[in-house]
């Protein structure tokens, strides 16, 4: 719908009330909703959804003709397309960063990636990067462009598209601690007292630390929680090797089964890791000590020396600063 959108109503229009722009604007449906990851479905036609597009303007095109262009959308927005209706522009979320939205809203290009990421153009600095909820460089990457005749803003979206070296092993280190610190030692806790629903809580956390590490692995951010495992399915590496055992972890009632089952997730990927020379090759311990698995002491200060030692103690920002 979006496409469509794009294409018979809005370069129309853009034809028809702003000819000097049609060869400047960038026309895009990106940043936040179900319908904008291509997950949508009837449970999330709930609410928000409608056509929309964003009209993308350079900083000098913005302060020329921003606020006419956006008063000529809305006054002539149509109340359906595609028999679905509209949207007027607005703005919601929280007072403090509220954020445009709407079937036609005119942006510049840096407003934008400074909305999604706190950046107008991406950060020179690690440091930085590690301020970026990883879900707000999905929204601000994710999407279709229709039009771009400038390449402005695919251009600086590309700027966005991957983590830097260092940053991108600081987020390994992390998921990979994630593991071994919390998830693995507090099942293997968990299993003498047959503590059952503290080991399904530490599973869950597990399965969400396994499916971020495969995000990184194929150089893609993760979205939130809500749509992680829907977008984990579509990517080209580990997903297939993985899903397998996630579906049966879910499904396995006994909490020592469960334990066997994530453990064998942990272990396939760990060992595309060492496979593809991400990881060092050492020798993964089998079963649980005292104080649980250690399956990754081996190997992760190996990785954490990887880190340029001023990132090594630097807080990785979860929270996103955009609501969708």
């Amino acid at each position: 719908m979006h496409k469509r959108f794009a294409e018979e109503w809005c370069l129309p229009f853009l034809r028809d009330h702003f000819t000097e722009l049609e060869d400047r604007v960038a026309l895009a449906a990106t940043g936040g909703g179900s319908d904008v990851y291509g997950y949508d479905d009837d449970v999330s036609r709930s609410h928000k959804w409608f056509p929309r597009c964003l009209f993308l303007l350079t900083e000098t095109d913005r302060h020329q003709y921003g606020d006419e262009l956006q008063a000529t959308l809305t006054n002539h927005l149509p109340p359906q397309f595609a028999g679905v209706e509209t949207l007027a522009a607005t703005t919601w979320g929280p007072e403090e960063h509220p954020s445009p939205v709407g079937s036609a809203v005119v942006m510049s290009t840096p407003a934008f990636f400074n909305l999604m990421t706190g950046h107008p153009s991406a950060p020179s600095d690690p440091i930085s990067w590690l301020a970026i909820p990883e879900c707000d460089l999905y929204h601000a990457t994710n999407g279709r462009v229709f039009h771009d005749p400038l390449g402005e803003f695919s251009e600086r979206r590309e700027t966005f598209a991957d983590y830097p070296e260092p940053v991108w092993w600081r987020r390994l280190c992390q998921q990979l601690t994630i593991l071994d610190v919390d998830i693995m030692y507090n099942l293997g806790r968990c299993l003498p007292r047959q503590d059952g629903v503290t080991a399904f809580i530490w599973t869950g956390k597990g399965i969400r630390a396994l499916l971020r590490i495969a995000f990184l692995v194929n150089h893609r951010y993760a979205p939130y929680d809500k749509w992680l495992y829907t977008a984990f399915k579509d990517l080209p590496v580990l997903s297939q090797e993985i899903d397998p055992l996630v579906c049966q972890i879910v499904e396995e009632p006994h909490c020592h089964e469960r334990y066997q089952l994530f453990m064998s997730a942990v272990r396939v990927v760990v060992e595309y890791l060492i496979d593809e020379g991400i990881l060092p090759n050492r020798k993964l311990s089998e079963g649980m000590g005292v104080h649980g698995c250690s399956m990754l002491k081996p190997i992760l200060k190996e990785v954490a020396d990887r880190i340029p030692a001023a990132l090594r103690t630097m807080p990785i920002a979860e929270e996103s600063k955009v609501f969708s």
